[in-house]
């Protein structure tokens, strides 16, 4: 299990067991949330920068084209994590198979938090 990544392979994880019916051991959707925390993360980071150095007016000049380029971030990091995650739900599971009720639930509202958390980031950022 990698350390740099445990906190995302973690939520992959969570989201693929609660999808399970639908996606199988792939889970597409756990994929997708996973890149899509990543994806508003990196772009909360960037639309912050922005603010520093440009003026509302210069941000909206370019609100086109930095839409195509999250887009296109996005994509990238769904198949980097589809290349990442794909076939690794059963090892998970066996490591975090033995987690006490109290453990899940707790760990269970992190990933409820941070699936929420950079939407937030990403209102008060853009309220700067």
């Amino acid at each position: 299990m990698n350390k740099n990544s445990f906190f995302f392979e973690y939520i992959y994880y969570r989201l693929n067991s609660f999808y399970f019916k639908w996606d199988g051991r792939n889970g597409f959707t756990s994929i997708i949330g996973v890149s899509m925390i990543q994806s508003i993360l990196l772009g909360d980071v960037i639309l912050l920068i922005l603010k520093v150095f440009l003026t509302d007016y210069e941000i909206s000049l370019y609100s086109k084209n930095l839409s195509y380029g999250v887009i296109f971030i996005f994509l990238i990091i769904c198949f980097v994590n589809s290349y990442k995650y794909k076939n690794r739900f059963n090892e998970f599971k066996t490591y975090w198979k033995n987690e006490t009720a109290i453990q899940r639930r707790y760990k269970g509202g992190l990933v409820v938090f941070s699936l929420i958390m950079p939407w937030i980031l990403l209102v008060l950022t853009s309220l700067l």
